[in-house]
């Protein structure tokens, strides 16, 4: 029996809920016997010996080198995060699904089901989420209905209905899509979807300079 979410729609029922603990369980049951749950970029932020709150903490005659050191630290941990951006992969079950991209202007796929997922949907925007699907899509243009629902992590929430020319700006400001990566779907029940992002690309290649052009480096947040 499907059940209805806050937006109203329908979610998935009992194949993606299996699926989502499928998944669940073989990709957090190591990890917890272990006694984390972090993963994936998130381990990247263990990397750096100091936060902000010790930073201000240190004493007077220290501070010039331990803040130096901070900043190095972090500037090392953006890096590899800038790097980790560049890719994005996610792994259902309980849809069927096909899909070739080449940037949302160039579209050629089609899809059904309501799965359970886990990964990375959009740089930095991963975890658990269970989504309630159908699209056609060819080149720009769209047909479909998509709402996602997170269940853990910072997947980003989605409750969107189109017909006709895909709206670029929707998924820029709310960040549920990527409008420039490249990548492929197969789903068949069980799926995986892998993507490029040429802008983190970018962004990776000038932050060794400096320049954050997503603006989303630990260092400029602290500063």
């Amino acid at each position: 029996m499907n059940k209805r979410n806050t937006f109203g729609t329908m979610l998935p029922g009992s194949a993606g809920r299996i699926g989502l603990a499928l998944l669940a369980a073989f990709c957090f049951a190591p990890q917890l016997s272990a006694g984390g749950s972090n993963w994936g970029w998130r381990v990247c932020y263990l990397l750096s010996p100091s936060s902000e709150r010790e930073a201000k903490t240190v004493q007077p005659e220290n501070a010039t080198g331990t803040g130096l050191t901070a900043s190095v630290h972090r500037y090392v941990v953006d890096r590899l995060l800038d790097l980790a951006d560049i890719f994005t992969i996610e792994f259902s079950a309980g849809e069927l699904d096909a899909e070739v991209r080449l940037t949302r202007y160039g579209v050629l796929g089609a899809g059904i089901g309501c799965p359970g997922v886990i990964g990375w949907s959009h740089p930095r925007a991963g975890g658990l989420f269970e989504q309630g699907v159908w699209h056609a899509d060819l080149l720009f243009l769209t047909a479909g209905k998509i709402v996602k629902r997170a269940v853990w992590g910072t997947p980003v929430c989605v409750n969107l209905k189109e017909a006709g020319v895909a709206d670029m700006k929707v998924r820029q400001v709310s960040k549920c899509e990527d409008i420039w990566a490249v990548g492929v779907k197969i789903a068949v029940f069980f799926g995986v979807k892998f993507q490029i992002h040429p802008v983190e690309i970018a962004d990776f290649f000038t932050g060794l300079v400096g320049i954050d052009l997503e603006n989303d480096d630990m260092q400029r947040r602290i500063e």
